[in-house]
């Protein structure tokens, strides 16, 4: 008994100490907006949907219109960053995977032909079969983030042309991963 209640007594403790010790709360809730406003001045590219890259150039030449040289190449420079980075990523991502594949595919038959049982042998090709699948959608999937990317960075980049805007940094990355243009 007497050990329940100094359990009990060091329980009602902790919990003065915690009341006392209470952290305040935040004052404002994170949102959707919130995130949006700190990314910069420029409009997130749509990667589902009706293309934006009409909205972007406008919102470049707008920006361009208020600040100096150096600023508007920086918020361009630092939106197309971000995508530049989604693109190498969607890029190299099906790069891996296609190699992952080919060497998987390859071990698997020659490890069919070394005589292993012919339950284990179909039981490989099941799991290359799902997994093969698996790997296709993803690769379709970072293909049209590639393609959109692709084609707004080629737009916007001769878009903002007009506004005599001319970067030689704003290249667009070949989808086999080798170069760009």
């Amino acid at each position: 008994m007497r050990d329940s209640q100094s359990q009990g007594q060091s329980l009602a403790d902790i919990a003065k100490e915690a009341k006392k010790n209470k952290t305040a709360h935040a004052k404002k809730e994170i949102t959707d907006d919130d995130v949006e406003s700190k990314k910069g001045p420029l409009p997130r590219l749509n990667m589902e949907g009706t293309d934006n890259s009409d909205e972007i150039i406008h919102a470049i030449g707008d920006f361009k219109a208020k600040h100096d040289d150096q600023k508007t190449e920086q918020a361009v420079r630092d939106w197309y960053d971000e995508y530049d980075e989604m693109l190498a990523s969607a890029i190299r991502e099906n790069i891996e995977m296609r190699a992952q594949r080919e060497s998987t595919s390859y071990h698997g038959y020659e490890l069919c032909e070394q005589g292993v049982s012919y339950k284990q042998c179909q039981e490989r090709r099941q799991t290359e079969i799902r997994g093969n699948r698996h790997d296709q959608f993803v690769m379709r999937d970072n293909g049209m983030v590639a393609g959109r990317i692709q084609q707004a960075f080629m737009k916007i980049r001769t878009g903002i042309s007009r506004y005599s805007l001319h970067y030689d940094w704003f290249k667009v990355r070949n989808a086999n991963g080798n170069g760009s243009f």
